[in-house]
């Protein structure tokens, strides 16, 4: 609907009995919507998906390794296991809006996340 120009929550299942309950917000339909070009296709939103999960891995990686001080094989081995979740790997392929919430949850410990308690709790 937003590769239309058109409002991705209808108003009425908003305002009307049965009430329509939207718990998804709308970054990653816009971030599809910029592929999609009003054709109706399974496929970028799977790609955006996918690209979020690698996201998710690489961002995890750089956490990692900067939390047990540059240890490369630990990190590594952290984001195999991470990759390794039948969650994570599972529904990276499903086109939903998980992957990128966890991709955008990783980018933000990565960069509010440090070794300082303050900064711990900024990034919760």
């Amino acid at each position: 609907m937003l590769a239309r120009g058109l409002n991705p929550y209808p108003p009425e299942g908003l305002l009307m009995s049965p009430f329509q309950v939207i718990i998804y917000p709308p970054l990653y339909f816009q971030i599809c919507s910029l592929f999609l070009h009003g054709e109706v296709s399974y496929f970028w939103p799977r790609v955006v998906s996918i690209a979020a999960t690698f996201v998710s891995a690489i961002f995890y990686y750089l956490f990692v390794q900067r939390m047990v001080g540059q240890n490369k094989v630990s990190a590594w081995l952290a984001a195999l296991l991470f990759m390794s979740f039948m969650a994570v790997w599972l529904w990276s392929c499903k086109g939903r809006v998980d992957a990128l919430s966890i991709a955008l949850s990783l980018v933000a410990l990565y960069f509010y996340g440090g070794q300082t308690p303050k900064s711990i709790v900024l990034s919760a």
